[in-house]
This record gives structure tokens, sequence and C-alpha cells, in this order.
């Protein structure tokens, strides 16, 4: 009887530590036929990665500076938008997702650019600037969210 205290002990403990784990949301754990290592995937999400890195630093080196941080705020919203659209248009396919979804959009986007113009907004004392920074990036990123996943259900 007391052998089996241990199994119990130790059961009680992963399904708590279950409970406070992070949790991948479900169209990026589906299994494809095309891959199903971890090395694949990791190398699948580097890939997208590394090009959406690029193509932001692109974007940026393509603008003027100016007062107002308009480039990372449309590339965020632009982010938004192809991550909404790919939600519905690729969630049956795996690779793709992690490609361009958590590839892609994720070196592409910038939350801690964003984060850091707001704080030089408010270093300067632009406060409506900086709040109006911060509000209208996270309502036009949610707008082109699910402005994506209308078109992508429209496509589908």
């Amino acid at each position: 009887m007391a052998g089996m205290a241990v199994p119990e002990a130790v059961e009680r403990e992963a399904s708590v530590a279950t409970e406070h784990a992070y949790e991948i949301p479900e169209f990026y754990e589906r299994r494809s036929p095309v891959f199903d290592s971890m090395t694949m995937k990791l190398l699948l999400a580097a890939l997208g990665g590394s090009v959406g890195a690029a193509c932001r630093v692109l974007v940026h080196q393509l603008t003027k500076p100016q007062s107002f941080p308009w480039t990372t705020f449309a590339i965020n919203v632009g982010g938004s938008f192809l991550l909404g659209l790919l939600y519905v248009v690729a969630k049956e396919r795996p690779t793709v997702l992690l490609l361009l979804g958590a590839g892609f959009c994720g070196g592409f986007t910038t939350f801690s650019t964003f984060s850091v113009e707001t704080l030089t907004l408010i270093e300067s004392e632009r406060w409506f600037e900086a709040a109006a920074y911060a509000v209208g990036s996270v309502l036009a990123g949610l707008f082109a969210a699910w402005l994506g996943v209308q078109l992508g259900k429209g496509i589908t």
C-alpha cells in the first residue's frame, strides 16, 4: 500500500504543474503529415521569424523618421490582420501557421518596439500622443485581426 502513495503523489504534482503551464493554442498543436518532429517545427518558425524580422527592418529603413511611430503602428496592425486571416484560412495547415503565423508574424510585428516607443512619448511628456498610440494600436490591432478573420471566413 505504501508503494501506491508515490505514484499518486507524482500524478497529483503533474496535474498541478499542468494547470499552471502555458497552453499552446490548439491550432499550433495539430499534427501534420508533412512533419512531426520538433526540429522541423522549430526550423519552420525560425525561418518565418527571420524573414519577418528582416521585413520589419526593411520597412523601417524605407520609411522616413517621424515624430510619431506610424511605421511600427502600421507593421503591428498589418501583422494582426495577416495573423487573423491565417487563423481562418490556414487553420487546418499547421505548417503554414508555424511558418507564417508564429514565424513571420511573430518576427514582423513588434510589441517590444511599441512599448519602448510609447515610453519615449511618455518621457517626452507627449501624454496625448502616448495614450493615442497605445490605445489606437491595441484597438486597430484587434480590428485588423477581426477583419482578417472575416476575410478568411469569406475565402473558405
